[in-house]
């Protein structure tokens, strides 16, 4: 009879003398991790049980690692809770403003156009003259204007200046004495000269010799209207006489 049994005894023999050091050597290890240690580090060695040991002894598998002192203490450790997301409180609407009125600018020009009742102020005879000018209009289209211009076509330009100049040098001494009335000597000699120059050098005045090189003696019309203007007589209402055309009360009692 052979003692001992066979290989299977042998391998149960192994595995108890095995679990017996182990279950020797816990009791050590925690009394010395209690004189030392921790105690989370004692509570996690503690806890560790000897059964997964002889469980995978038995099945022939290889054991799961025992869990450290790590491990047990990040497992104990509560877990990260995510911030709550904080939601952007909603901004006041900003209130309407009334809109403001603006100024005018100051290079806007405003044109403003007014009515007039009546005659004006300087024409209170504007219903007379109305009727005076259509009258003129109507006499000058029928009879001057057709007879001006014929004499335009037919006598040639220098017998219309010699007797333009013809004229002209007949009112010389009437423009020498209102010079005198209105105290412009200078003028009024400068008009006698003019008359002397054309009357005898310009044939009766037919040639205006006195405005040209060396004399320079222009012609200058005067009046009786300028002398009563010059002493401060106003020149009265507004006329539009035949023949005469547009005048004024001065101008034309000083014609007649």
């Amino acid at each position: 009879m052979t003692f001992g049994g066979g290989p299977g005894v042998k391998e149960k023999r192994r595995c108890i003398s095995s679990a017996e050091r182990l279950s020797l050597s816990v009791p050590a290890l925690t009394t010395a991790l209690l004189l030392f240690g921790s105690p989370v580090e004692t509570t996690a060695l503690t806890s560790t049980s000897t059964a997964p040991a002889f469980a995978a002894n038995d099945q022939g598998g290889d054991a799961a690692p025992a869990p450290t002192s790590e491990t047990a203490a990040a497992s104990e450790q509560p877990a990260a809770v995510p911030p709550a997301s904080v939601e952007p409180s909603p901004q006041a609407e900003p209130t309407p403003q009334p809109p403001v009125a603006q100024a005018p600018h100051d290079d806007v020009h405003e044109i403003i156009v007014t009515g007039r009742t009546g005659a004006p102020p300087g024409d209170p005879l504007e219903k007379l003259n109305i009727q005076s000018y259509k009258a003129v209009q109507v006499v000058d289209t029928a009879v001057i204007r057709p007879v001006a211009m014929g004499y335009r076509r037919v006598v040639p330009a220098p017998i219309r200046d010699g007797v333009r100049n013809f004229i002209n040098n007949l009112r010389e001494p009437v423009v020498f004495l209102n010079y005198l009335l209105q105290l412009k000597p200078g003028k009024a000699v400068e008009t006698v000269g003019r008359f002397t120059i054309n009357t005898t050098a310009g044939v009766g005045g037919v040639f205006d010799w006195a405005k040209r090189k060396p004399f320079y003696l222009p012609r200058r019309p005067n009046g009786l209207a300028n002398t009563l203007g010059y002493w401060g007589v106003k020149p009265g209402p507004f006329l539009f006489l035949p023949l005469i055309g547009p005048t004024t009360l001065r101008t034309a009692s000083m014609r007649c």
